[in-house]
């Protein structure tokens, strides 16, 4: 099973897509549903204090579904430039349940 691949991002702001096949880890990989953020406001991150609400989970989930492929997840978010950046999961879909954001991840 492959689905495409869109790569976005320039150094000036604008944005550049590229496709390609990637292949999936295959068809009868695990999944499941994961907590990634829980309603509130958050302080003492480097660029400010921030809160997740329902209209900031509805925008996340609306900004995911306009994507075609999985988003990877990736090991301490791929900082290292120019290397390969494998991916622990794929983020399929986001879903709010109660005061909580989940993700259904492919493992």
């Amino acid at each position: 099973m492959t689905t495409s691949v869109a790569i976005a991002g320039m150094s000036d702001g604008r944005a550049v897509h590229l496709r390609a096949e990637l292949p999936l880890v295959s068809a009868a990989a695990q999944r499941a549903w994961v907590q990634i953020a829980i309603e509130g406001t958050w302080e003492g991150h480097p660029q400010g204090p921030f809160a997740f609400t329902p209209e900031v989970f509805a925008r996340l989930i609306a900004n995911f579904d306009r994507q075609v492929n999985p988003v990877p997840v990736t090991y301490e978010h791929g900082s290292t430039p120019g290397e390969p950046r494998p991916a622990a999961a794929w983020i399929h879909e986001l879903a709010v349940r109660g005061d909580a954001l989940f993700a259904l991840m492919e493992f």
